[in-house]
C-alpha cells in the first residue's frame, strides 16, 4: 500500500504523461491478437453435409433408391408392352406425386422417440439437421423427377415444356401437402397420414391428364401460375418448420 503511495507521489512530482503512441501500438498489437483467435468455429457446408450424411439413418435413402430402381423397371416393361402415351404419363404422374414423402420421414425420423429435444443441444443444432437432410433428399428428388421427365418426353413424344411444367407442378403440390401435414399432425399418426395423402394425390395426378387442352403451348402460363405458387408456399413451410425448430414449439409440440 506504501508502496503505491510513493510511486502515486513520484508520478505527480515528476508528472509522467502516458505515451499515446505506445498505447496504440500495443492496441493494435492485443487487436491483432484477439483477431487471430478463433472463438467461434463455423465449419463449411461441405463438412456439415458429409457428416449429416454419414450419420443419418440410411433406410430411407435405402427405400428410395429401390423405388427409383423399382419405377424405372416398372416403366421399361411399360415400354415393351407398348402402352398409350397419356397413360405412360399418368404413371410418371403418380411416380412423381410420391416423391418427397421418404424425405418427410427422414426428416421427421429427428423426433422420433422424444430426442428432439437432446439433439436440439447438440453441436449441431435441429436447424441445422433438418435443413442438411433436407436439402439431400431434395437433391435426390429433383435428379430423379429430371429423369422421370426425360423418359416421359422421350416415350411420349410430347413437347418438352408442357410435360415439364405438368411433372414439375405435380410434385410441388404434393411436397406442399406433406409438409402441411407434417406441420400439422405429430406423432404415430403421421405416417399414416403421409401415406394417405400419397395415395390420393397420386389419383389426383392424373385427373389432368384426362383434358389434353391442359397440355397445348396456350396453357404453360396457368402451369406456371401454379409453379410459382407452390413455390412460395412451400418456402413459407420450410421457414415455419425452422422457426419452430428455433423457438422450442415444434419440440414441445411433439
Amino acid at each position: 500500500m506504501m508502496r503505491d503511495k510513493e510511486l502515486q507521489k513520484r508520478m505527480e512530482e515528476e508528472k509522467w504523461e502516458p505515451d499515446e503512441a505506445r498505447m496504440s501500438a500495443g492496441r493494435a498489437r492485443l487487436a491483432a491478437a484477439v483477431g487471430q483467435k478463433q472463438i467461434i468455429y463455423r465449419p463449411p457446408l461441405r463438412n456439415l453435409i458429409l457428416l449429416q450424411f454419414r450419420y443419418m439413418e440410411k433406410r430411407f435413402c435405402l427405400l428410395q433408391a429401390a423405388y427409383f430402381v423399382g419405377i424405372l423397371i416398372f416403366l421399361k416393361m411399360l415400354k415393351r408392352c407398348g402402352v398409350d402415351a397419356w397413360d405412360y404419363l399418368g404413371v410418371i404422374a403418380a411416380a412423381s406425386a410420391l416423391l418427397g414423402v421418404g424425405g418427410i420421414l427422414g426428416v421427421g425420423r429427428l423426433f422420433s422417440n422424444n430426442v428432439g429435444e437432446l439433439e436440439q443441444t447438440c453441436y449441431f443444432n435441429l436447424g441445422q439437421l433438418a435443413s442438411i437432410r433436407m436439402l439431400l433428399y431434395g437433391v435426390f428428388d429433383l435428379f430423379f423427377l429430371n429423369v422421370l421427365i426425360m423418359s416421359a418426353v422421350r416415350q411420349t413424344q410430347m413437347e418438352w415444356t408442357a410435360v415439364t411444367l405438368y411433372l414439375m407442378t405435380v410434385f410441388l403440390v404434393s411436397n406442399v401437402c406433406y409438409f402441411g401435414l407434417f406441420t400439422i399432425i405429430r406423432g404415430r399418426g403421421q405416417t399414416m397420414a403421409l401415406v394417405s395423402a400419397s395415395l390420393l394425390l397420386m389419383i389426383a395426378s392424373t385427373v389432368p391428364l384426362m383434358s389434353p387442352m391442359l397440355f397445348v403451348q396456350s396453357a404453360s402460363f396457368g402451369w406456371s401460375v401454379l409453379i410459382t405458387g407452390a413455390v412460395v408456399v412451400l418456402i413459407f413451410e420450410i421457414r415455419y418448420v425452422l422457426c419452430d425448430m428455433t423457438e422450442g414449439e415444434l419440440l414441445c409440440r411433439n
